[in-house]
């Protein structure tokens, strides 16, 4: 079987949320820059970062970058029905 190969570019992504309007969308980001380095890390800050997130009306836009994890929390609008 052959070798997966990743391609190390990032990754735009997109998602449209089915009820409408968001609140506030934050995100935190898992990456290693360097998949082949040292598996332990000193530092969380050399791993665990903040992560943009772009918001218009329902639509959630992003660019993940290679080797990644995204953790997002989404906010509902208060009085919005669930």
């Amino acid at each position: 079987m052959p070798a997966l190969r990743f391609k190390r570019e990032m990754c735009p992504t997109w998602c449209l949320m089915a009820k409408g309007a968001l609140g506030v969308v934050s995100g935190i980001q898992l990456s290693d820059s360097n998949p082949d380095g040292d598996p332990v890390l000193s530092r969380k800050e050399d791993f665990v970062s903040n992560f943009p997130v772009s918001v218009v009306g329902n639509e959630i836009r992003c660019d993940i970058a290679p080797y990644s994890v995204v953790f997002l929390s989404l906010q509902v609008p208060q009085g919005r029905a669930k």
